[in-house]
């Protein structure tokens, strides 16, 4: 591949990480105000993210799967275009019901987001290639969640919320006019499509969704039923063979290992990082300008953490050191929280959320750095759409174990609770990783991209 299509590739797949990172930073600090802008109510603080996530994880998978057989780029493009959307349509929402469904639309472009500039690094990039780019991918991803914070802090402050969503569509033309550009050969793939496992995976997310939405004894509890059922069979199917979403050929225990660890770091991860911003605005009264600005240092240590830890694995092929490092980092950040918290402590809150970033950028490209290493070339669009499919499942169940925290629990303990719980599941993450086995990359037996 010649310079100037890497470049493209390059820069159309880092723009895009980048967009879903910078709207997912700005929404965070704005929610507040777009809540009591739309006459919202406290309950439909967590259903500004559960809308947005539980849609990108209804296109995940047929991401990965599309992308398998038309050009990757051109997959991404539409992803773009329905991301732009529904960003518009949340600029111009009159209501909460009305700014929830364009969430959905632009989550769906937001799942294509995820996953097709991991699938494209994976695609176009021989082995010994990938960590770099994944890396340069992690700190697109950084450097957005760096000026998100303040930058929604200020619009927010200056010019109203609708304009953090108003932002996303230069952003939008810029990545497709890069990705527009590539002119690269391709070959489809023709293995036959299990389309009934992934409606069934669409099922259960989307029944879930429903019953948590609306929930009443009658209606809720036969949807969660219903839920539970489409699951048994999809489990069945995928242990049987017959699913798009789990492709064989890859090294099953390596690839199960890696993705067990990455639902809870999720989990964990969300749990905790998503509440900093409302940390600094209810408990400790901070501004919504002045949260951005005291999330930079953790954005910055994050992105150069994201970078070092890339270039690491590329030079040295060492990975389970590094996870390791990133899960006691994260572990020990969130630790801090409930110290500041306890003690009513601004500076060690201010101190965990460094650590933690730490942590949360070392542990940023290892992952699909790994599974990409084990899995043949042919299926490294379904695998490689399964890395953010599975991670926003973790993030998902995260946001919803923290919406029931609060619900159960009194004000005065929940954010106890909650960062307890983020913390235990980092702990199991990392006694997980310890069964990764301890080779370089180099040793790995992978199809990906022959040298």
């Amino acid at each position: 591949m010649n310079d100037r299509n890497t470049a493209l590739i390059v820069t159309g797949a880092t723009i895009s990480v980048a967009l879903s990172a910078l709207d997912v930073s700005i929404t965070t600090i704005a929610t507040p105000t777009i809540i009591k802008t739309l006459h919202g109510s406290l309950s439909q603080v967590s259903w500004v993210f559960l809308a947005y996530l539980g849609a990108a994880l209804l296109a995940l998978p047929w991401s990965g799967i599309f992308a398998d057989r038309i050009p990757s780029h051109r997959v991404l493009s539409i992803g773009l275009l329905t991301f732009g959307v529904g960003s518009i349509g949340c600029a111009v929402a009159a209501s909460m019901p009305i700014f929830l469904m364009f969430r959905v639309i632009q989550g769906v472009g937001g799942g294509c987001l995820m996953a097709l500039p991991i699938i494209i690094v994976g695609k176009f990039f021989k082995p010994s290639e990938r960590a770099r780019w994944q890396g340069v991918l992690a700190a697109g991803y950084g450097i957005a969640t760096l000026v998100g914070p303040p930058l929604g802090g200020f619009v927010t402050a200056t010019a109203g919320w609708p304009f953090i969503f108003v932002l996303n569509i230069p952003f939008v033309f810029m990545a497709l006019l890069m990705l527009n550009r590539i002119h690269l050969p391709f070959r489809p793939t023709t293995s036959e499509g299990q389309w009934v496992n992934i409606l069934l995976f669409n099922a259960v997310i989307g029944l879930v969704l429903v019953a948590i939405y609306e929930w009443t004894i009658r209606y809720g509890l036969a949807e969660i039923i219903l839920a539970l059922g489409c699951a048994l069979i999809f489990i069945r199917q995928a242990r049987d063979g017959h699913s798009m979403l789990w492709p064989t050929g890859v090294t099953q225990n390596v690839v199960i290992v890696s993705l067990g660890v990455m639902v809870l770091m999720a989990a964990g991860i969300e749990s905790g990082a998503i509440y900093a911003p409302i940390i600094f605005q209810h408990v400790f009264h901070v501004t919504p300008v002045v949260t951005g600005l005291l999330l930079i240092p953790m954005s910055l240590i994050s992105i150069l953490a994201s970078l070092w830890s890339g270039k690491i694995m590329s030079k040295t092929g060492i990975y389970r050191r590094l996870l390791l490092w990133a899960e006691v980092n994260m572990g020990l950040g969130f630790g801090l929280v409930m110290v500041g918290l306890q003690f009513h402590t601004l500076t060690i809150v201010l101190l965990s959320t460094v650590v933690f970033g730490l942590g949360l950028g070392l542990q940023q490209p290892i992952i699909a750095v790994v599974v990409q290493a084990v899995t043949p070339k042919e299926s490294l669009g379904a695998i490689s759409s399964l890395l953010p499919l599975l991670w926003n499942v973790g993030a998902w169940v995260g946001l919803l174990l923290t919406t029931i925290e609060f619900r159960v629990f009194p004000e005065s303990l929940s954010w106890t609770v909650v960062y307890g719980v983020a913390l235990l599941m980092i702990v199991i993450a990392a006694w997980i990783s310890l069964r990764l086995p301890p080779r370089r990359l180099q040793e790995f037996q992978g199809l990906g991209v022959s040298e």
